[in-house]
């Protein structure tokens, strides 16, 4: 992805299948080339396996094994790498495929990913307005913590083949505070790689 143009499918500027590569174009210098226009990634899966494209970028690991498992099983697909935290996946870390901060050559580029893709590391939070008292807040965060060790309920998500892999409140509150003090020069240069 460095080295050679990849085309790929993309869909609205808002997804990530157009923001996150467009990103990793503007700070990495990968060579993707975009085609847009697909309303969404399932059309521009579709595409791929087609063959109008060479691949997509952007697609969450939750979605793509419960979507594409086939495509890793019957090796369609070759993973190139993780948009994900440092640590990485598991099941990604053991198929051997390295994340993006592997190719981050100076500090200023990684403080301009982590202001875009550290929202990832929460997915779809939970949320309450401000100003729940904090015995109500524990309450919810312990329903929700017993929710994802629940047998029943992983039960019921093996079957869907969606991955659970929750974060605690503490954490995503933690996450969205980090974000949030990010200082201004770094969300301006954020900003301009999503262009």
């Amino acid at each position: 992805m460095f080295t050679k143009e990849q085309i790929i499918g993309t869909s609205g500027v808002t997804s990530s299948i157009r923001q996150y590569p467009t990103v990793l174009n503007n700070v990495l210098h990968s060579k993707f080339k975009m085609i847009t226009g697909y309303p969404g990634s399932r059309e521009a899966a579709l595409a791929m396996e087609r063959g109008e494209t060479a691949g997509m970028c952007g697609i969450q690991w939750s979605s793509f094994i419960s979507n594409y498992q086939e495509w890793l099983d019957t090796k369609k697909v070759r993973i190139l790498v993780q948009i994900s935290s440092p640590a990485g996946d598991p099941t990604l870390n053991k198929m051997g495929v390295p994340t993006i901060w592997k190719y981050v050559k100076n500090e200023a580029d990684r403080r301009t990913l982590a202001v875009i893709f550290n929202q990832a590391e929460f997915g779809r939070p939970y949320v309450l307005p401000p100003g729940v008292p904090a015995d109500r807040v524990a309450a919810f965060r312990k329903a929700f913590d017993e929710t994802m060790k629940d047998p029943e309920f992983l039960a019921e998500a093996d079957k869907m083949k969606l991955g659970i892999d929750p974060v605690s409140g503490e954490d995503v509150q933690k996450m969205v505070e980090e974000i949030y003090a990010t200082p201004e020069a770094d969300v301006e240069r954020a900003r301009a790689a999503l262009k």
